[in-house]
């Protein structure tokens, strides 16, 4: 590929960009969400080619910050266990 090449596929890429937010769609939290899965990957490759420390570092870093992103969802997951808990728990004393 060639400069003109690059140089086309960029613009072309920053024009579509562009487009789809005057249309209203954003591609920013679809890259808040694939940061992290990318990191992940980086460092798996990092790990399966011998750099353990870059590797566990790209992976640490990336599970934190998708963790953050998962937060809501986990303490929805808790949520629900406490009410099935406390329900299984409620009808277990009463029989």
């Amino acid at each position: 590929m060639n400069s003109k090449t690059a140089l086309g596929v960029i613009l072309v890429i920053i024009g579509g960009m562009i487009v789809l937010r005057i249309f209203g769609f954003t591609l920013g939290p679809i890259f808040s969400w694939l940061f992290p899965i990318i990191m992940i990957g980086l460092g798996y490759v990092g790990l399966r080619n011998g750099k353990n420390w870059i590797g566990m570092i790209l992976i640490a870093v990336g599970a934190i910050m998708l963790l953050g992103k998962l937060s809501g969802v986990l303490f929805l997951v808790l949520a629900i266990a406490a009410i099935a808990i406390g329900i299984s728990m409620i009808k277990g004393k009463s029989r």
